[in-house]
C-alpha cells in the first residue's frame, strides 16, 4: 500500500483523524493529490524542526498546512489559472493566506 492508498483507506474509514505526508516528494501534482484526498498537511523531509512543529500545530488549530517551499510552487502553479479568472478569494481562504501574501508569491 502506498502513501496515497493509506490516506484513502484511513479517511474512508476515519474521516476525523488528521494526515500530515512527511514526503521526499516534492511534485506539486502529488502535493494537490494528497491534499485533495484529505490529507491535512504536506511537509517535505527537508523541512527543520520549526516548520514541522508549525505545520502540526496548524493542523491541530483545524488549518491545512504546506511546505513553506512547496506553498510557493503551489501558488505558482495556482498564479497559472489566474489568467483563466479563478477567484482570488477562494485561493486565499483555501490557504489561509492574505491578498498582500498571494500578490508577493505570485511574482
Amino acid at each position: 500500500m502506498d502513501g496515497i492508498q493509506f490516506i484513502q483507506e484511513v479517511k474512508k474509514h476515519y474521516p476525523a483523524i488528521k494526515i500530515i505526508v512527511l514526503s521526499m516528494e516534492d511534485n506539486i501534482q502529488i502535493v494537490q493529490e494528497v491534499l485533495n484526498l484529505g490529507a491535512d498537511g504536506y511537509l517535505s523531509k527537508d523541512s527543520n524542526v520549526e516548520e514541522i512543529l508549525f505545520g502540526i500545530q496548524q493542523v491541530k488549530r483545524g488549518q491545512q498546512y504546506i511546505s513553506a517551499a512547496l506553498s510557493i510552487d503551489l501558488i505558482r502553479n495556482l498564479s497559472k489559472y489566474a489568467q483563466l479568472d479563478i477567484d482570488r478569494t477562494a485561493i486565499m481562504a483555501r490557504y489561509d493566506i492574505s491578498e498582500r501574501e498571494l500578490s508577493v508569491l505570485e511574482l
